[in-house]
């Protein structure tokens, strides 16, 4: 079903005089739903979703010189297969974007002042390698977007001085590939800036980022729309003077009706925990028209992930609180996703989390008058932020609740904070698919609440082979009602005996009509 060109996977490290390839890996092993392919503890992979068109494979060894890279169509049938040098072997693969059929990679080598975007077309897979210079040395990058003609990539430089001792840079490379800095500085007077989203308005041809400061633990957030590499447009929204809030997170969003602020805030001035939503209206004249707040006690399922006695013991608490005229006070971790838009209004979709901590202990030994003696020391460290559940919120064009749900989120324990639920909208009906520790799971969110209870299926190997271990887990959706999950497994028998493999599959809905969630194909 494979090209043998894919078998000649050319990775390698740039070196001076000669470059050393490593061993092709074993054909892949492919069925209609599931592709592997057989790799060892020096190759590194990735899949980029690409809609309609498909999806976009990675493939790097550890040095990270030399990249193949294959796309496929949405039956997994290969299309084409390009390889690219890298310009150093130090590089990373940092983020990836996808406009009008064009893949842009960012890839950066950190402490650094050059990067590298790679555009990718998706027709034919032909390669062209941008090598760009900053304005000045970058600690990191984080991001890359592409509005247009226009790409922006988020950044972060060190540069000790009075008013800062780190920033974050947003970088503008325009058609011609000149680099320069967007002036945000310029419109945000404050010590600390924190990048809180980053979304793109391709009919305004512009981008968005939702930006947060703090003075005296009290966080202002802003808005600042970017054009052609200049800021076109900045809102602020201030902690309100009575100190009956703070606000902690928020991204813009516009609609055809409203310009529109939703995030989260805490309860009290200094608060840092979430309390709840709010949704805030500007106004053309660069105003705040209205903000309202919603308490997570104030939803109707919002305590459904909890077992039953003790979301009755949360639910009379928060009621007691609510007949003495306050409010349960909550401090929720959440992960908001970008703001859905719907016909009636906006979908908040977050996930709910928080760092676990563990005590370990350790023997020292030490000397004391002449005697070598021993003791136990106790001491904590960082393991992981543990997810919770996840919040689905439809709220109307005044920012009124229409509905809500949540759901449990399993035994998730991750390092980094990303968006672990996929969702697919289909007016009311709302599909959310995660995939962890190689099962995956699948719920139906409706005005109803959730139609079904948690569906778990586990990941089934090419061949008859059982997974006996996976990692690095990814979840996407892809179109439609379909989603694409890839990870690292390892596979004890059938086809090709004991083997570590990266795979890609599909999880999808076999009747988009009915209210099981699916036919898992994995």
């Amino acid at each position: 079903m494979l090209s043998p060109a894919f078998l000649l996977l050319v990775l390698g490290s740039a070196m001076a005089g000669r470059r050393e390839h490593m061993p092709p890996p074993e054909a892949p092993v492919v069925q209609e739903d599931r592709v592997e392919i057989t790799v060892d503890a020096r190759n590194q992979w990735t899949v980029v979703p690409a809609g309609m068109e498909g999806l976009v494979l990675l493939g790097t060894d550890n040095r990270g010189a030399s990249w193949t890279l294959v796309r496929y169509d949405t039956g997994f049938r290969q299309q084409w297969v390009s390889t690219w040098d890298a310009p150093s072997r130090r590089v990373r693969l940092v983020d990836h974007a996808l406009s009008d059929g064009v893949l842009t990679l960012l890839l950066h080598q950190p402490k650094r002042a050059a990067f590298t975007l790679v555009e990718v077309q998706l027709h034919d897979g032909s390669v062209q390698e941008h090598s760009l210079t900053a304005p000045s040395r970058l600690r990191s990058t984080w991001s890359v977007d592409v509005v247009g003609d226009d790409r922006y990539v988020l950044s972060a430089v060190r540069r000790p001085t009075a008013r800062r001792l780190a920033e974050r840079e947003l970088l503008h490379v325009d058609a011609t590939g000149r680099v320069a800095v967007v002036p945000i500085d310029d419109h945000l007077a404050a010590r600390s800036v924190e990048v809180l989203r980053i979304t793109t308005d391709e009919q305004a041809d512009a981008m968005d980022l939702s930006l947060a400061t703090e003075k005296r633990n009290r966080r202002s957030v802003h808005t600042v729309s970017v054009r052609d590499g200049m800021v076109t447009d900045r809102r602020t929204l201030p902690p309100p003077v009575d100190g009956s809030h703070n606000l902690l997170t928020a991204q813009r969003v516009r609609t055809a009706a409203a310009d529109m602020m939703v995030g989260t805030y805490a309860a009290g001035a200094r608060g840092t925990g979430a309390q709840g939503l709010f949704v805030s209206k500007l106004s053309d004249d660069g105003s705040e028209a209205w903000r309202r707040t919603i308490s997570f006690t104030d939803l109707d399922r919002f305590f459904d992930y909890m077992p039953k006695r003790r979301q009755a013991r949360v639910e009379r608490r928060a009621q007691r609180k609510r007949e003495r005229g306050g409010d349960l006070h909550l401090k929720y971790l959440l992960n908001l996703h970008d703001v859905v838009q719907t016909d009636s209004g906006m979908l908040v979709i977050g996930e709910a989390f928080y760092p676990e901590y563990e005590t370990r202990q350790r023997v020292v030994t030490y000397v004391e008058n002449g005697v070598t003696r021993t003791r136990i020391e106790y001491y904590t460290v960082f393991v992981g932020y543990r997810y919770t559940h996840a919040l689905v919120v439809a709220l109307d064009e005044h920012g009124e609740t229409l509905w809500d749900a949540s759901f449990e989120i399993g035994n998730i324990l991750s390092y980094a904070i990303r968006d672990r639920v996929q969702v697919d909208v289909d007016g009311d009906r709302i599909t959310m698919v995660y995939a962890y520790g190689g099962r995956v799971f699948s719920k139906v969110a409706t005005p109803e609440g959730i139609l079904d209870e948690k569906t778990a299926l586990a990941t089934e190997a090419v061949g008859g082979g059982r997974v006996r271990r996976t990692w690095a887990t990814h979840t996407e959706h892809w179109y439609d009602q379909h989603f694409l999950i890839w990870s690292y497994d390892k596979v004890v028998g059938g086809q090709g005996g004991r083997r570590k493999v990266f795979s890609f599959s599909t999880v999808s809905q076999r009747d988009p009509a009915g209210e099981t969630p699916d036919s898992t194909k994995h």
